[in-house]
């Protein structure tokens, strides 16, 4: 790969053994820019770095360090740190956690070069200030054709984003059989209610309420053809918004040709606003003549894994 193209891709540097990637954007940078005029007295007087003016993001005073020869051990590259100032007015014991990416403005093509790696930094009293080591060689930036420095001119830029901690989550717990007896539920006369639907009472399991609901003559696609028969929250229980409790639960019908329940299995995420669900065709009318006893339609209802949510 020639030098023109080597700056615009993933590369793995060996020097902070990480991967850095590059590539373009046309927007600036949102945060701060540092033009540098002259570039080349800095060579002719040695300079070992360039300092910028402080700025400020997110309440907190930075500023662009730049080693135009690079720093430590490495000549051939230009290293570029973020560095936070003002520290003493931060308070005893202070840590700001930040991922910044770095910019290079190409003046021919009207774009930036961006520089990031993705990586949390932890900024302290012990470490105030970050960066590559390697942030672009000698070769590629004085390549005139590459446009990053043009008139003896260049431009670095940076973005910050300062990573606050909110302190604030959730405990997951997933039980397993939580509910301690199956709930069943018996309809007399079946054959003639009248009403779109029933619901039965309530049941709890692990401090929430649940109830049955049965659509007798179907809902949505199963209406008129089957029974739909769903488990809901009852109306008593509240899910703050964007919060779901999972269940994983089976409703059954008892059948008296086989002598036991049949039952159907289905697990949800239940929402704040979630009504209910289960089986729009759970059972078809055509097939009631074997889980009807004395006109009794007997059902169950057993939540076999239940979600709780504790926020911290």
């Amino acid at each position: 790969m020639d030098d023109n193209m080597s700056y615009d891709d993933t590369i793995n540097d060996e020097q902070q053994h990480e991967i850095i990637t590059r590539s373009r954007r046309v927007d600036p940078p949102s945060h701060y820019a540092f033009k540098i005029d002259s570039y080349s007295v800095f060579s002719e007087i040695e300079m070992k770095k360039c300092e910028s003016g402080d700025f400020e993001v997110d309440g907190y005073k930075w500023k662009l360090i730049l080693y135009p020869n690079g720093d430590e051990e490495v000549q051939d590259h230009i290293s570029l740190y973020l560095a936070i100032s003002a520290k003493d007015n931060l308070p005893l014991g202070w840590e700001v956690r930040v991922i910044f990416r770095f910019f290079i403005f190409d003046q021919i093509r009207d774009n930036y070069l961006t520089i990031q790696d993705g990586k949390m930094r932890r900024y302290s009293k012990m470490k105030s200030e970050h960066g590559f080591t390697q942030l672009l060689s000698h070769n590629i930036f004085n390549k005139a054709s590459n446009g990053f420095l043009v008139d003896n001119s260049c431009t670095f830029g940076v973005e910050i984003s300062v990573l606050k901690a909110s302190n604030k989550g959730e405990i997951l717990t997933i039980y397993k059989e939580p509910q301690q007896d199956t709930f069943f539920w018996s309809i007399y006369s079946f054959s003639v209610k009248i009403n779109e639907f029933y619901i039965s009472e309530p049941f709890n399991v692990k401090g929430r309420q649940w109830r049955m609901v049965i659509y007798p003559n179907g809902h949505s696609r199963g209406k008129t053809s089957h029974i739909s028969l769903y488990l809901r929250l009852d109306s008593s229980e509240t899910i703050p918004l964007g919060k779901k409790i999972y269940a994983k639960f089976l409703l059954g019908v008892y059948n008296f040709v086989a002598k036991k329940y049949i039952d159907k299995s289905k697990e949800v995420w239940f929402a704040a606003t979630s009504t209910g669900n289960g089986f729009h065709e759970f059972l078809s009318r055509k097939d009631m003549s074997p889980h009807l006893q004395n006109d009794v339609l007997y059902l169950k209802a057993r939540i076999v894994a239940m979600s709780a949510v504790e926020e911290f």
